[in-house]
């Protein structure tokens, strides 16, 4: 079994923080990955693959793009992209978003990726719930269209990265492949995508030697099977 210590998207989480700043840990890092790895393929025709879980339009797979982390407001290249959009994601099964309350304000966007064509701001959640007023701020922040978000889960992006990574194997770009693989794996871990062979052991481990973050993983595996269980019922 490996060690999910060893994946280059693991990151130790603070003994001293809450549960809530561990989430948004996670989500910073999920994003972080996202971002390094659509990076790392801007030359690789798998990453149509993200790019099209992402809401990226057909006509604009092939544009060249950059990726930014942590954006606070309008940067070089950021006005002219007729397409300027937020793409939410999230661990599904289903964006709920929260009513608007006064004093909307500016915010921070997790990340953007940027054309000449097109802009998305990209907020990420662990969970599935949004308010208003946070993307209001986003569309405030980066002049976004005013429309719903583009909905997407983090199921969604590792079906896509698995689907890249098939396309992957028939190139030669070892480092392009390696984050991909790292990145999909993180994202198993995290429990988007599927079981891996680390949620399966966590039970055969001593109360001492089990992982907070396999635990999670596990958690929302078992609530995706859950959901699609309950639509494929209805």
């Amino acid at each position: 079994m490996r060690d999910l210590h060893f994946n280059v998207f693991h990151a130790y989480r603070g003994a001293s923080r809450s549960e809530e700043d561990g989430e948004r840990q996670i989500e910073d890092n999920l994003t972080r990955a996202l971002m390094i790895t659509l990076d790392q393929l801007r030359t690789s025709p798998a990453r149509a693959h993200l790019l099209r879980a992402l809401g990226v339009d057909e006509e604009s797979i092939s544009d060249d793009y950059r990726c930014d982390l942590q954006v606070k407001g309008l940067r070089a290249g950021y006005r002219t992209q007729k397409v300027r959009r937020l793409t939410v994601i999230h661990g599904g099964p289903k964006l709920i978003v929260t009513p608007a309350t006064m004093g909307a304000g500016s915010g921070r966007a997790d990340a953007a990726l940027v054309s000449t064509g097109y802009l998305l701001g990209i907020e990420s959640k662990l969970g599935n719930t949004i308010s208003e007023n946070q993307m209001l701020r986003h569309r405030r922040t980066l002049e976004l269209q005013s429309t719903r978000p583009i909905d997407v889960t983090w199921g969604d992006v590792a079906r896509a990265a698995r689907r890249a990574i098939a396309d992957k194997a028939r190139d030669q770009d070892t480092i392009g492949s390696f984050v991909l693989s790292h990145f999909e794996e993180y994202l198993r871990m995290n429990g988007f995508g599927g079981f891996t062979d680390q949620h399966f052991g966590f039970f055969a481990t001593s109360s001492d030697e089990r992982d907070d973050l396999t635990k999670d993983g596990i958690r929302r595996s078992l609530g995706t099977v859950i959901s699609d269980l309950r639509v494929s019922l209805a």
